[in-house]
């Protein structure tokens, strides 16, 4: 049996490096805020912390970081202030393909771990998609997490890795936009 989950959905940052809103980007068809809710069980509860994406498809709880601009791990906790589910997923909204990648991090979550994050097919371990135990990332984040970043935060928990492969794909520069669009359409055309 799947455990109850929650979603916190980061849409904040400056996406200096792309130069475009992260939220209201088209990856084919959808925005990658489009893209995730659609992926998401239909019962998962989502709190935004930051900008809210237009032409949402499903009712999402909001709030935003402090200080405005304060980084990812302030944006998490901020969000975690509006979870009471026994885990919590966090997700940034320039991985527009890794919704259905949290169901895999659930399935390799136990008894044994704080959270369960992905590695994406370069290596890198991804902070911002994975799935943790709600009191361990309460406890991780009581002190000032303002420009403090997420590996920092989390440092002190047992996490898990799973490695994944493109899904985990994060959109912050114009390169990265274009292998997301190429991967959408192509992903699009098998679908049709």
């Amino acid at each position: 049996m799947t455990p109850v989950w929650s979603l916190i959905l980061l849409t904040g940052g400056r996406g200096s490096r792309l130069g475009l809103d992260k939220s209201n980007v088209f990856v084919g068809a959808r925005t990658t805020a489009q893209r995730i809710l659609d992926e998401l069980p239909a019962g998962v509860p989502v709190t935004v912390v930051g900008a809210v994406p237009d032409h949402l498809s499903r009712h999402v709880n909001v709030t935003q970081e402090t200080p405005l601009g304060g980084g990812p791990a302030a944006g998490v906790a901020a969000g975690l202030a509006l979870i009471d589910t026994e885990l919590v997923a966090v997700l940034a909204i320039d991985m527009p393909f890794a919704a259905p990648v949290l169901a895999e991090l659930l399935a390799a979550f136990d008894p044994n771990v704080d959270g369960v994050l992905a590695v994406d097919s370069a290596g890198r371990q991804q902070y911002l998609c994975a799935v943790y135990r709600t009191a361990a990332l309460r406890s991780a984040f009581a002190g000032d997490t303002t420009n403090k970043a997420m590996h920092s935060a989390v440092a002190g928990l047992n996490l898990r890795t799973v490695s994944m492969d493109e899904r985990v794909l994060d959109i912050d520069t114009p390169d990265d936009l274009e292998r997301a669009r190429d991967l959408a359409d192509s992903t699009e055309m098998k679908e049709n």
